[in-house]
Order: structure tokens, then C-alpha cells, then sequence
């Protein structure tokens, strides 16, 4: 018995850490954190990308090293929101900031697959939130190969993003964009790790 009620202290206690990490949006740039936290009735925003995505564990590393920067741009539902975020960022000096625009969000559909090696990345992530489909827009043509070989042989076919377990990016067979450490949570893991504690304290 004090040992699982140890375990259990000691998962809260982690969880703790990485709510605060969540809440503080530890992860995102000076720009983003300020337009998030922004509660005026000048702008309206609908939270991050990555409020909205959550990952299968085994894929978390690839899906936010495809989307990369987009994790963390701001969902505002018009252009006119986007403006006034932008305006915000600059007059604080903090940096640039990205926008998805829901009005604005293209219809998205099947699309196939630019070799039998390569899955739709979409099929690895939950959308949830009313701005889901905007957010899924993002992942259109991303895909997702088991091994680097893999990869490297379907972007001979394709200048599509792909990516690998290990989160390295393929852009066409002359790009590729990988590494990084090995202990460093992503937004994405972060949002992950939570949903594990959770359930496993039940």
C-alpha cells in the first residue's frame, strides 16, 4: 500500500510540474505566449495548434517535427484577429507570431499517397475543438514513413514533407532536417506525458 500511495505522490507531483510547464505554454515563443495571454476584447484567438492535436505517443515526435513552428501559432477565426495579434506582437518587440486563419481554412479531403511506403500523418492525430478543421489543414500532405530508408526512397517521388519516428524530416531527396536531444519534451510530448499520468492514476 505505500508504495503505490508513493507512486501515486510522486505522479502527481510530476503531473503538477507538467501542468505548470502547459500553463506557462513553456515551449512557444515570446510573441505567442503574449498573444495567448491575451484576454482583450480587441482580439479573439481560440488557443494554439496544439490545443487542438493530440498525438498518438509513438508518433508525437514526428507530427511536431512536420509541423514544426505550426504547433504553436495562435487559431483566431478572422484576418482581422490575425492583425491585431500581429500589431500586439510588434508594439511589445516580442517577435514574429503565426496565424490560422478559420475563416479562411481550405476544405480539406483524401488525398493519396505519393508511395506505398509513406501513411497520412492525420491518421495518428486526434482533433478535437470547434477550430479542428482548420487545424487539419495543416497536416495535408504531411506524411509519415517507418524507417529513415523509407523516407528517403518516397522523397525521390515527392517534395511532400516526410517524416520519421525519430522525428527527421524529408523535403524532396536533397533536404532533410533532423537530430536534437534526446531528454527535451515537446509541446506535443508534453500535452502526452499529461494524458498518461492522468490515466494512470486512476
Amino acid at each position: 500500500v505505500r508504495t503505490r500511495e508513493h507512486t501515486l505522490a510522486s505522479m502527481a507531483a510530476r503531473l503538477r510540474s507538467i501542468e505548470e510547464l502547459i500553463a506557462a505554454r513553456e515551449g512557444y515563443s515570446d510573441a505567442a505566449r503574449l498573444v495567448l495571454s491575451h484576454s482583450s476584447g480587441s482580439l479573439t484567438h481560440l488557443g494554439s495548434v496544439a490545443d487542438y492535436l493530440d498525438a498518438d505517443r509513438h508518433y508525437e515526435r514526428a507530427v511536431e517535427a512536420s509541423l514544426g513552428e505550426l504547433v504553436q501559432y495562435v487559431v483566431v477565426l478572422s484576418e482581422q484577429d490575425a492583425r491585431v495579434g500581429m500589431a500586439l506582437a510588434a508594439s511589445e518587440n516580442a517577435g514574429r507570431c503565426g496565424f490560422v486563419i478559420v475563416d479562411a481554412a481550405p476544405a480539406t479531403g483524401f488525398e493519396a499517397s505519393p508511395h506505398p511506403a509513406l501513411t497520412p500523418l492525420a491518421q495518428f492525430v486526434r482533433i478535437v475543438g470547434d477550430a479542428g478543421p482548420a487545424v487539419r489543414g495543416l497536416l495535408r500532405r504531411r506524411w509519415f514513413a517507418p524507417s529513415v530508408d523509407a523516407a528517403l526512397a518516397a522523397a525521390r517521388t515527392t517534395d511532400d514533407p516526410i517524416t520519421t519516428p525519430d522525428g527527421t524530416v524529408f523535403r524532396g531527396s536533397s533536404v532533410v532536417h533532423g537530430g536534437g536531444k534526446a531528454e527535451a519534451l515537446g509541446i506535443l510530448a508534453t500535452k502526452g506525458e499529461t494524458r498518461e499520468l492522468r490515466s494512470a492514476m486512476v
